[in-house]
Formats: structure tokens, C-alpha cells, sequence
């Protein structure tokens, strides 16, 4: 029988393809997908797939998750050969693969794809630093993926664009917006922000262990000198021991938590400073200003829109660094990363090539 296989691995690939899943149900088409879940993330994604119900068809069990990543793709790599032999086994023939992102699983389920000439359909295609080592490796994950992809969904048309200049066939191309919007569009809260509050997340690993200690010692600065706001921090498995040196009165420590949850801390935060792709696209739909630590970001539209900024390592007054916002300008931009409709818009761009 045949099948499309959609893979995942980690909390932010699944929660930005839980809409396309959905489709596929309501249409009555789950049959036809093949839900894989790489196994890259493990606790940090059984939440999410006990809260949204995700029916997963196969999951891989990694032997060793500790971060090295040559390690990941080695393990990643041997249980794509065992699913192939048990697919061949179960007599399912795959006529194209969904992928979504820049992740080691991604990146793996790519190489699998193009080993057996699988076609393969990017979600979330074309962003694009131009700096091999920012963010590392997702920047050199993307651009190879880019050259395996048999069509790109992308969230605008800077993406486009970054994949007509590296030769990628304009036909092959979608503006759809980014699938999150249509996630948290129907899980948003409507709860009036905290004018105190502020949340930051860190966890990319390029800025563990290399950039840690300048963003750690910006944020010590940051929560020191602003007393009237509570800070909440926002903890991942990427940390490593020098987080445990932030202890604040005005500070609470959490561990990675839920989408759900996830909203709640949004809606309690006037703005939010991160390291993530993603919380950079939610926080510009959520009309939060956002500051971003790193020195460079994919996500220009929300720097061009006026909806997040660069961190200014050396600016720490919370009420300065929000008054450099526009909220109005932000407002009127709250949709430049998608209207909710991703998933709709890809569904049909599958139909297309018979995937749906």
C-alpha cells in the first residue's frame, strides 16, 4: 500500500505539523500518512503527543542522547535501514515524505529520502542566514535539505527568494506562511499581558557552551536591575550547569514545559527575550516584543516589521529596551509569518502531486 511518510523528532518539528495531521483526519486521509517520531527529543515531546492525541505509526528508540550530534545521525541512520526493512516486510511503499525544519531528524529523514529516491516536501523552507556556522548546524542542515527537496513550503517571500538564488525552481516553490500560526490560533489565550512579566528562553546549542557565559551574564545584569519585574526563565535539557548560578528574588526557574503552558507564560509577559526561531514567529503574533540573543536571525521579517530586535548586550533597563517598540507598527504586523490557513494551503499543494 502506499503512504506518505511524516517524520518528526522534536517538540517544535511536531507542534508545527500537528495542523497538517489534523487535515489529513478531517478529510479522512490519516490512513495514507506514516507517522514517525525519530525519538530525538523523548520527554519534551511525550507531553505534547499525550495533550494534541498524535496517533504515531513507529517510533525510533535511540540508544545514547547526549548531544553529540555525530552520534545522533549514526543512530538516526541505522534506524532508518531497519524501518525500510520493515516497511518492505509490511508491504508499504512510500510515494513522498513530509519534513519540517533545520533538526538533526530532519536532516537524517532527508538523507534517507534522497538514498531512496523518496520525494521529499519541506516545511518551513528557505530561511537563511548565509553563515555556515550561525545557527550551527541548522544552517548547513537547511541548505542541504533545500538541494534533496522535491517542493518547498515557505513561510514568505524572503524565503523564496533565498531558494531562487541557490537555483531551486521557481515551480517548486509555495508561499503557505509558517504552521505554527495555525496552531497557536487555535490555542491562544486571551488573558491581558502582565505588565511586569517577562519571560526568556535559552536553549539553541550554539549558544551553549560558546556564547553562554556573555547571554548568561547579560541576563544576571538584566533581572538585577529591574526589581519591579519578575523574570520567569524558561529551562531546557541544552543547559548546562552554569544556569544554576541565576537565583533572584524576582526570578523563577522553570523546567521545559507544555504548549498549553507554554501560552499561559506568554500571556503573562510584556515582552520576552529568546534565542528560538520559534518564539520569535509566536511572540510576533502575540504582538510581544521580542529580543533576540544572537547575533544574527533567519526570521527578518520581524526585524524588518519592527517586532523584534537584536540584542544590545549592553542596554539593561527593561522599560528603555520596550520603549524602542512600536506597538502600533506591531499590531498591523502581527501576520507576517502566515493568517492561520499553512496547512490548508499545503494540503492542497499535495493534492497536486497525487500525495493527498
Amino acid at each position: 500500500m502506499n503512504k506518505i511518510l511524516l517524520t518528526f523528532g522534536t517538540r517544535p518539528e511536531l507542534l508545527k505539523l500537528i495542523s497538517i495531521i489534523r487535515l489529513f483526519e478531517k478529510n479522512n486521509r490519516r490512513s495514507e500518512l506514516y507517522v514517525l517520531n525519530t525519538g530525538q527529543h523523548d520527554t519534551l515531546i511525550d507531553k505534547e503527543i499525550e495533550h494534541f492525541q498524535i496517533k504515531v505509526d513507529n517510533t525510533f528508540v535511540l540508544e545514547k542522547r547526549d548531544g553529540n550530534l555525530d552520534n545522533l545521525i549514526g543512530q538516526l541512520s541505522i534506524q532508518f535501514g531497519k524501518l525500510k526493512i520493515h516497511l518492505i516486510s509490511q508491504k508499504i511503499n512510500l510515494i513522498g515524505c513530509i519534513v519540517q525544519g533545520d533538526t538533526a531528524s530532519t536532516f537524517a529523514t532527508s538523507l534517507f529520502c534522497f538514498h531512496n529516491r523518496i520525494q521529499l516536501f519541506h516545511v518551513e523552507a528557505g530561511l537563511r542566514t548565509n553563515d555556515i556556522d550561525s545557527p550551527h548546524p541548522e544552517e548547513f542542515y537547511r541548505k542541504t535539505i533545500s538541494q534533496i527537496a522535491s517542493f518547498h513550503f515557505v513561510p514568505g517571500e524572503i524565503q523564496k527568494a533565498n531558494l531562487l538564488n541557490e537555483k531551486i525552481k521557481e515551480e517548486r516553490i509555495k508561499i503557505v506562511g509558517n504552521t505554527i500560526i495555525d496552531l497557536i490560533s487555535l490555542e491562544q489565550k486571551t488573558t491581558p499581558p502582565n505588565p511586569t512579566g517577562v519571560l526568556i528562553t535559552l536553549h539553541r546549542s550554539h549558544t551553549c557552551p560558546k556564547y553562554q557565559d556573555v547571554y548568561i551574564e547579560y541576563i544576571r545584569k538584566l533581572i538585577s536591575q529591574n526589581p519591579n519585574y519578575h523574570f520567569t526563565f524558561l529551562g531546557h535539557p541544552n543547559h548546562n550547569q552554569k544556569f544554576e548560578g541565576l537565583e533572584f528574588t524576582n526570578l523563577s526557574r522553570i523546567t521545559a514545559v507544555g504548549y498549553a503552558e507554554m501560552l499561559n507564560y506568554y500571556a503573562q509577559s510584556c515582552i520576552v527575550f529568546t534565542d528560538s526561531g520559534g518564539v520569535q514567529e509566536e511572540a510576533s503574533f502575540l504582538e510581544i516584543p521580542c529580543i533576540i540573543l544572537r547575533e544574527k536571525t533567519e526570521r527578518i521579517e520581524g526585524i524588518q516589521k519592527g517586532c523584534a530586535k537584536i540584542v544590545n548586550l549592553n542596554e539593561h533597563s527593561i522599560s528603555t529596551v520596550i520603549d524602542q517598540f512600536d506597538f502600533e507598527t506591531m499590531s498591523s504586523s502581527k501576520f507576517i509569518y502566515g493568517k492561520g490557513e499553512s496547512a490548508e494551503l499545503i494540503f492542497k499543494n499535495l493534492k497536486e502531486f497525487n500525495l493527498s
